[in-house]
């Protein structure tokens, strides 16, 4: 079925449209109590650099061989998750985006 007919898209469709009109600063604190980000494993992180190299933003920066992202940079295509070739990094849903999605599904 289209996406459109989802119940699920038109709560979020019109929940963004009502969030587009907040200040900035609400707008920033929803955001980061909603979205998803990545988080990088240490134990199996090896430091190769690849997640680095093919980040589109280029969001994530190397420091000690360890990956950190740039979360207002991030643009959550998990790029970083899907080449990582010792699956170092995790996608974490922010605890009131997963209580939204469980309500609604």
């Amino acid at each position: 079925r289209p996406l459109a007919s989802c119940s699920r898209a038109r709560w979020f469709s019109s929940f963004f449209d009502q969030r587009m009109r907040m200040p900035r600063f609400v707008d920033d604190y929803l955001t980061g109590l909603l979205r998803p980000k990545p988080v990088f494993t240490n134990d199996a992180c090896i430091g190769c650099g690849d997640c680095f190299r093919h980040c589109p933003p280029r969001a994530i920066t190397m420091q000690n061989r360890r990956p950190v992202v740039d979360l207002k940079s991030c643009i959550r295509c998990f790029c970083c998750q899907e080449l990582c070739p010792h699956r170092a990094v995790e996608i974490r849903r922010p605890w009131l985006a997963q209580k939204l999605l469980e309500k609604l599904g």
